[in-house]
């Protein structure tokens, strides 16, 4: 029996790289103006930590901007405004 190589890193990007199929997820995408022709699993987390912080989930919010203060990868510079009123 061949020993298996098991790298997380790997396997994790192999993974989130990989296109989905499902017409619901497909169909979300497009709504959130995204192509459904280029949805992989990845974006299917992206669009959950979205939602999840559109909802009021703060450790969502949180993340992403904490992930916008990194920096897009482009290089350009991204404003954060963090003095949202909650009046």
């Amino acid at each position: 029996m061949e020993k298996q190589d098991f790298d997380l890193v790997r396997d994790l990007r192999q993974l989130l790289n990989v296109s989905v199929t499902d017409g619901q997820q497909r169909q979300r995408a497009a709504e959130l103006g995204l192509d459904p022709e280029k949805l992989c699993n990845g974006m299917l987390l992206v669009i959950s930590l979205f939602e999840a912080a559109k909802s009021g989930n703060m450790t969502a919010i949180r993340e992403i901007l904490s992930l916008l203060e990194k920096g897009s990868p482009d290089g350009q510079e991204v404003l954060i405004i963090d003095d949202i009123s909650t009046e």
